[in-house]
């Protein structure tokens, strides 16, 4: 599924974005689940995930490959 066009639309006293069902079903989200907007250079990006939390499990799995052998001699 690429990318949807949708409108700003007022909500209260601020604008929100309407996610059609098909994406939030591609995506495995209901109308109770967490969503982080982060301000991009090309403008902004919504993620299902964490992204901040993403980089760091990143991060950590580079790690994790890297240093293998010494891991695994520390859990004998």
């Amino acid at each position: 599924m690429g990318y949807i066009e949708t409108k700003l639309r007022k909500i209260g006293n601020s604008k929100g974005v309407i996610i059609p069902a098909e994406m939030l079903a591609a995506l495995g989200l209901d109308e109770n689940s967490s969503v982080f907007i982060t301000k991009t250079t090309g403008g902004i990006t919504i993620n299902a995930g964490n992204p901040e939390l993403q980089m760091q499990l990143d991060v950590a799995a580079k790690g994790m490959k890297k240093y293998r052998n010494a891991l695994s001699a520390l859990a004998k």
